[in-house]
């Protein structure tokens, strides 16, 4: 496997002129948003689920890239977001009035580095005016829940993908629930 993977990296980024370590960036990169877009990673019971085979191969129909190479991006990212949730469940995140915002922006990037399927300047924006609004509207949620709120916001106003991520993925990746996901939504007017 190793050695597929290795030629589809050095063949493909000598025809773009790209270096490898650039090619395979965006390479996770796409296959990383593909299956945001359209696939479920999280079951019923809150738990990370493996993708199927089946639909590896579709994600390697739809994209053109081979199935040794999105099987070896995808077990690794879902492996590192066990390894982040168990992380979440056992500790809290506590936090001054004074550092939220600057401990917000640092966990957004942690998981920007996990998964880059949102705009993490335009995020950190939005970190800053969700902020504002919650201060205004004294309502302060879960400080994971307020991270999956403004992912979800950055991924609504991206205007690059027509197709937007699943709530489902959002709050598997920040580790939050559903109900204080879709509670901080309607409390901020975004239905």
């Amino acid at each position: 496997m190793t050695q597929v993977v290795r030629n589809f990296y050095v063949n493909k980024a000598s025809n773009e002129n790209r270096t490898i370590l650039q090619f395979r960036r965006a390479v996770r990169n796409m296959v990383l948003n593909y299956v945001f877009r359209d696939y479920s990673f999280f079951t019923p019971d809150s738990q990370v689920r493996e993708i199927p085979l089946i639909e590896l191969r579709g994600i390697a129909g739809t994209t053109k890239i081979p199935l040794k190479v999105i099987d070896s991006i995808v077990s690794k990212f879902l492996t590192e977001l066990k390894h982040v949730r168990g992380f979440f469940k056992n500790n809290s995140v506590s936090y001054t009035p004074f550092s939220h915002l600057r401990k917000m922006k640092i966990y957004l990037h942690k998981f920007y580095r996990l998964a880059p399927v949102f705009d993490i300047q335009r995020a950190k924006i939005n970190a800053q005016i969700l902020a504002t609004k919650l201060t205004r509207i004294c309502f302060w949620p879960q400080f994971m829940t307020q991270v999956a709120v403004v992912i979800y916001i950055t991924d609504l106003n991206d205007s690059n993908f027509w197709r937007k991520l699943r709530q489902t993925n959002i709050r598997a990746l920040s580790d939050c629930s559903a109900y204080a996901f879709h509670r901080t939504r309607n409390k901020l007017g975004l239905n």
